[in-house]
């Protein structure tokens, strides 16, 4: 397409006779008409092809081509990429349960609880307990959660081990994605993404213009008729 523009833009000037040269003027001229024709070929052509990514939304029948954006075509096949990805390279339930087992997660679990034990039951008693008694009630009770809140916990904890060993994160991952409308969908695409899609986009507006810069050079110095 930038060749045919190349070919057209000889009508922007005429070459000197006597050297197969235009003169200044009309080189700046050539080169930028070819450069600014360039750049809006290529942003354009970049454009459209992330639009493409997401619209059409719905087929569209073109003789016997069928159109329609790539995420709402493959998302069934897409969510199953994700979702095995991340369950494979990012989080699974193996690394669910092996946190369970962290002994300084577990410490910190337990003083959570205790000091959480302590809270309600100053809140429980009785407020015509003595001083004294209160007192004592509360170092009992943080004694024996003390002594058996840890083998209550991973009493606790094993359980939930054994559920979440059953858990399928990837499945997850995949069923929220498909459950996503194309909108919510896109609009997430574009959170994520949206910086890298621009640069896209600007990127082929750099490419089409130094293709156009370089063939502005050709036709200026008679290499191409």
């Amino acid at each position: 397409m930038n060749v045919g523009l190349a070919e057209s833009g000889k009508v922007l000037y005429y070459l000197d006779e006597s050297n197969g040269r235009t003169d200044e003027g009309e080189r700046m001229m050539v080169y930028a008409v070819l450069g600014a024709s360039g750049a809006l070929i290529g942003w354009f052509t970049n454009v459209v092809a992330v639009w493409l990514l997401f619209r059409p939304r719905r087929p569209i029948r073109l003789g016997p081509w069928r159109l329609q954006g790539l995420l709402p075509q493959r998302q069934k096949e897409i969510a199953r990429s994700v979702g095995e990805a991340v369950e494979r390279e990012l989080i699974s339930s193996a690394d669910l349960t092996g946190r369970l087992q962290d002994p300084a997660w577990k410490a910190a679990l337990v003083v959570s609880l205790a000091n959480r034990a302590m809270e309600e039951l100053e809140r429980h008693l009785p407020a015509f307990l003595p001083k004294a008694l209160r007192a004592w009630v509360k170092q009992q009770v943080g004694r024996v959660v003390e002594r058996e809140g840890l083998g209550a916990l991973d009493a606790v904890l094993a359980d939930v081990a054994a559920n979440l060993a059953e858990l399928r994160l990837g499945e997850i991952v995949e069923e929220r994605l498909n459950a996503f409308s194309l909108e919510r969908l896109e609009k997430l695409s574009w959170q994520v993404a949206g910086r890298e899609l621009r640069y896209i986009e600007y990127v082929g507006g750099v490419l089409g213009l130094l293709i156009g810069l370089a063939q502005a050079a050709l036709v200026a110095n008679g290499w191409v008729r």
